[in-house]
């Protein structure tokens, strides 16, 4: 297998010299061509759609192009595409826009280890007279299992939203398991893939789920969100847009306030990056990514088994565990760890990162919560050495 080009891959980004970042779950770094995009579209093409004049409808073909290329990039069809401002607001608008499906007593399943954007959407759903059941990690195990997910499923589950990979750990889901086990109780999945999505390959047609969510800032993109969705699931939710559309008004009947075109625009570059990473081969981009950002995790992951600090998660040998590493210090706060870091310019994250039911499982304090370093395929070895060094400077002082 060829080897990651790492430095053409820092030429395609504005990265800070002298900092090493390591907050990329946060949000990555943009990609120049991105920022290029949406620079062009604002200059070229800054009008409303819908007009006759050659300009709208040149708007108008670019977005289209736009929205076709990132379909592909994730194996949809652009009719299954949603675009809005972030995840947190395409679940958010998901769930309103699911109420006319459901009916008292319905069932609906949450997690303990979500994002809260994931879980929040839902539970206001209670407020309709559906029943929302958390899914909690084993308490003998302290793993997401299997079996827990099937005792709650019944014939009166109507949806289980779920994540690809857990935004502290990096631990990924078993979707593929999952959603046979939904399949059978003839329930809905949704599954947010924002911590999965920059680092592997997400297929809808494979994965078979009904509903995937992605935030593409946190994919070398701009601001704004991806919502997947079978296109017969999208035709069954309500319009939550303006009153005159209906339900076969996808994708505006869920999209309030029409999207920010010139972000749209842009994202597509995300897709051509990816063509280009592996040679117009978007399976080989990713396998070149996780080939590289496997190596990085690991040797983080081993050196901080010689140190004080408590890493959450599997083990560093775990090849399918994600570049997302959250630790403690028994005696050190995390706030103090990130602001130590920063003295050597490497830049971290401390908190819950709106994941605390998973903190506090872990007893932590949610305010404090745990530092999470999390790497993107364009850190360096060099930079996670640094990173290394500095903590253990870090737990060796006064």
């Amino acid at each position: 297998m060829a080897e990651l080009d790492i430095a053409w891959v820092r030429e395609q980004f504005s990265l800070p010299e002298n900092i090493a970042f390591f907050d990329n779950a946060g949000g990555s770094f943009t990609l120049n061509r991105v920022i290029d995009r949406v620079a062009e579209y604002m200059r070229e093409t800054p009008v409303q759609l819908g007009a006759r004049h050659r300009l709208s409808v040149q708007a108008s073909d670019r977005l289209q192009q736009a929205t076709a290329d990132l379909a592909a990039m994730i194996g949809a069809q652009p009719d299954e595409v949603v675009i809005g401002p972030a995840s947190s607001s395409l679940t958010d608008r998901l769930a309103r826009a699911m109420r006319g499906q459901l009916r008292t007593g319905d069932r609906i399943i949450v997690t303990q280890f979500d994002h809260e954007s994931n879980i929040s959407p839902w539970l206001r759903l209670a407020d309709h007279g559906v029943e929302i059941v958390i899914w909690e990690l084993n308490q003998s195990t302290g793993q997401v299992e299997l079996d827990d997910l099937e005792a709650l499923l019944t014939e009166r589950t109507r949806l289980l939203a779920c994540t690809h990979c857990t935004n502290i750990t990096g631990d990924p889901v078993a979707i593929g398991d999952i959603r046979r086990l939904t399949k059978q109780a003839g329930c809905q999945l949704m599954v947010d893939g924002v911590a999965y999505a920059p680092h592997r390959q997400v297929n809808m047609a494979e994965l078979d789920v009904d509903y995937y969510v992605i935030s593409l800032y946190k994919v070398f993109g701009p601001h704004i969100g991806l919502l997947y969705g079978k296109r017969e699931a999208l035709d069954r939710l309500d319009n939550i847009n303006l009153a005159h559309m209906s339900r076969g008004d996808v994708p505006y009947k869920l999209q309030p306030g029409g999207t920010c075109y010139e972000l749209l625009y842009g994202a597509a570059g995300i897709a051509h990056y990816l063509q280009e990473l592996g040679s117009g081969n978007l399976g080989e981009a990713f396998s070149l990514i996780t080939k590289y950002e496997e190596q990085l995790t690991r040797q983080f992951l081993n050196a901080m088994n010689d140190t004080d600090f408590i890493v959450h998660g599997s083990a560093g040998d775990n090849p399918q565990r994600l570049p997302i590493m959250s630790f403690h210090h028994p005696k050190l706060s995390s706030v103090s760890i990130c602001e130590q870091l920063d003295r050597h310019n490497i830049a971290a994250k401390h908190g819950h990162f709106h994941a605390r039911r998973l903190i506090q499982r872990y007893g932590l304090d949610p305010n404090d919560g745990v530092v999470r370093v999390s790497l993107a395929h364009y850190n360096t070895s060099e930079e996670v050495e640094r990173l290394i060094e500095k903590l253990k400077e870090v737990a060796t002082l006064p």
